[in-house]
C-alpha cells in the first residue's frame, strides 16, 4: 500500500506541469498503461493463471475508472493540487457504503469511526463560493466514480487473476475516455513534445505501478479498505507540489492532513480487529 500511495501521489504534480487538455491527460494516461499490459500479457501468458475470462462487470468497472481520471484530472484546473487529491480521498466513505450495498461487506464501527473522521478533515478543505468550488465538486464526483470501481473490483479479483483484470480495466478506460474526447472534439494530441514524457510518466508510475497495485490489494481486503489507505495520497501530493511546483497546500489543508491520518489507522485498526 505504501509503495502504491508513494507512486499514486506523483499523478497530481505531474498533470499541473502539462498544458494539455484534461481529457487527452486522461485518455493518454490509461491507453499507454493498457498497451504496456497488452504487451506483459503475451510474454507472460504461458504463465497466467486465471480461473476466468474478464467480463463485462470488469469492463464496467474500467469505464468509472475512466470517468474518475477525467472528473479528478478536470479538477486540477479549478482548485489547489492538496484540495483536489484530498477531496478524491474521500473514496472510503462511498467504497464502504457501496461496498455494504453491493457485495455485502460488513464495516466494523472502528471503521465508521475511521472513515467519518478522515471525512471530517476533508471537509475542513472545501471552499463554499468561488471557482474553487467547481475544482472541490469535480473531485468529490472523482472520489465516488473511484469507489464504484474499486467495489466492482473486489468482486472481480477473487476469481480473476490481476494481469488479466488490469489489462482488461484499462483498455476498458481507454475506450471511454477515446469517446468522450469524440463527444467533446477535445485534441488527441499534447500541446507540447514534452508533455509527451509526463504522459508516460503518468501511464508508467501512478497507473501502471499505483493502481495496479490497488488491484493486487482488493484480492486480500475489501474496497473501503483499499480506499481508505488511498487517503494517504494528500500528503504526498502536496509535497511534491510544494517541491515541483512551488504551491504550498492552503492553511486549511494542512490542519485537515492529521485528522485524515487518524482516520487511515482506525480503519486499518479496525481490520487488524476483524481478522483477528
Amino acid at each position: 500500500m505504501g509503495l502504491a500511495v508513494a507512486a499514486a501521489s506523483c499523478a497530481a504534480p505531474l498533470i499541473r506541469l502539462t498544458e494539455t487538455a484534461p481529457l487527452t491527460i486522461a485518455f493518454w494516461r490509461v491507453l499507454l498503461a493498457a498497451g504496456g499490459a497488452w504487451l506483459i500479457m503475451a510474454v507472460a501468458k504461458p504463465s497466467c493463471s486465471q480461473t476466468r475470462s474478464p467480463g463485462a462487470v470488469t469492463w464496467l468497472a474500467g469505464m468509472f475508472l475512466g470517468l474518475h481520471f477525467w472528473a479528478w484530472i478536470t479538477s486540477l484546473q479549478f482548485t489547489s493540487v492538496a484540495n483536489s487529491v484530498l477531496l478524491v480521498a474521500t473514496q472510503p466513505v462511498w467504497a464502504a457504503l457501496l461496498g455494504r450495498l453491493f457485495v455485502k461487506e460488513k464495516v466494523p464501527l472502528t471503521g465508521w469511526i475511521g472513515i467519518g473522521v478522515a471525512f471530517a478533515g476533508c471537509l475542513l478543505t472545501v471552499e463554499v463560493s468561488g471557482i474553487q468550488l467547481q475544482g472541490d465538486l469535480l473531485a468529490l464526483l472523482g472520489a465516488v466514480l473511484a469507489a464504484v470501481y474499486l467495489v466492482l473490483g473486489r468482486g472481480q479479483r477473487k476469481t480473476l487473476g490481476l494481469l488479466p483484470y488490469v489489462t482488461h480495466l484499462y483498455t476498458a478506460a481507454a475506450c471511454t475516455l477515446a469517446l468522450l474526447v469524440l463527444l467533446t472534439h477535445e485534441p488527441w494530441t499534447a500541446n507540447q513534445t514534452g508533455d509527451w514524457w509526463i504522459l508516460i510518466a503518468l501511464a508508467a508510475i501512478p497507473t501502471a505501478i499505483g493502481h495496479s497495485i490497488y488491484n493486487k490489494l482488493l484480492k486480500v481486503a475489501p474496497a473501503y479498505i483499499v480506499a481508505t489507505g488511498i487517503t494517504a495520497e494528500p500528503i504526498g501530493a502536496s509535497l511534491l507540489a510544494l517541491w515541483w511546483l512551488g504551491e504550498a497546500p492552503p492553511q486549511q489543508t494542512l490542519l485537515a492532513a492529521p485528522i485524515v491520518l487518524t482516520g487511515i489507522f482506525l480503519v486499518g485498526w479496525s481490520l487488524r480487529r476483524e481478522t483477528k
